[in-house]
């Protein structure tokens, strides 16, 4: 899959790894979280729902972003014929999550073709809230998700950005929970127009597990679409087989 000519649908990248046994959502494996194949499991569950809830329209194209010289058999097996696993660029050593965003936003960036990016790790993103970004890169530079620990569920531009480099000021400090002001602050510093998105939350921690629980049990419809989710935490334990939440254990 190659980017589009000028003026093509704008392009929707999810960043992820394959759903293996020790290499996915190892945050989550904890004596009260999950075992290693049971976060691989619901990794992979968040994978084929939101490839599935966000490449059936036509207003984007999604493309999964797989990191380099990694099998993407299990990554292609989970999402839809449509939706094609591309392998991220080549990038010297040692670099950082800032580095990775920009070589892919040079490498799907075109005029009038803005790009969103994504991970796989929030599961409550929607078609409507991928729209939302897209018609605010019609006027906006930069656009951000805002995360509850702190950091982005979505980063969107219209061209690869300096900004997330490292500027004279050290580079951005990803995953510690300052991600979303720091963007927000080198974005106003830098005279770029940003919007931002509602707040969600991603799930990387037991108690973010917790709240996914509580939030499928309490909205049916949000339940249904997502349906190997639910079936993965209903198996997990997580979810009671009628849907009324948690499990206490």
């Amino acid at each position: 899959m190659t980017p589009g000519p000028p003026g093509a649908p704008p392009v929707l990248v999810m960043l992820a790894k394959p759903p293996l046994a020790g290499l996915s959502k190892t945050r989550l494996v904890r004596a009260d979280g999950l075992s290693a194949a049971g976060a691989a499991a619901l990794s992979a569950a968040f994978i084929a729902d939101l490839t599935v809830r966000l490449g059936s329209s036509d207003a984007w194209r999604l493309v999964v972003c797989c990191p380099r010289g990694g099998d993407r058999a299990p990554l292609q097996a989970l999402v839809p014929a449509t939706v094609v696993v591309w392998e991220e660029p080549a990038l010297p050593p040692g670099r950082d999550f800032g580095t990775l965003m920009n070589a892919v936003l040079a490498a799907w960036t075109r005029p009038q073709q803005p790009v969103a990016l994504i991970a796989a790790d929030c599961p409550l993103v929607t078609p409507g809230l991928i729209a939302t970004a897209f018609a605010a890169l019609r006027r906006h530079a930069v656009v951000l998700g805002p995360d509850a620990g702190g950091g982005c569920w979505l980063l969107g531009a219209t061209a690869p950005l300096a900004l997330l480099g490292d500027q004279g000021a050290g580079p951005v400090v990803w995953s510690a929970g300052r991600d979303y002001a720091e963007l927000c602050r080198r974005s106003a510093a830098a005279g770029l127009r940003l919007a931002t998105l509602p707040l969600l939350s991603d799930v990387d921690t037991p108690a973010d597990l917790r709240e996914l629980a509580r939030t499928l049990a309490a909205q049916p419809a949000t339940a249904a679409a997502l349906p190997a989710t639910a079936r993965t935490l209903r198996e997990l334990g997580w979810l009671t087989s009628e849907g009324g939440g948690p499990c206490s254990s």
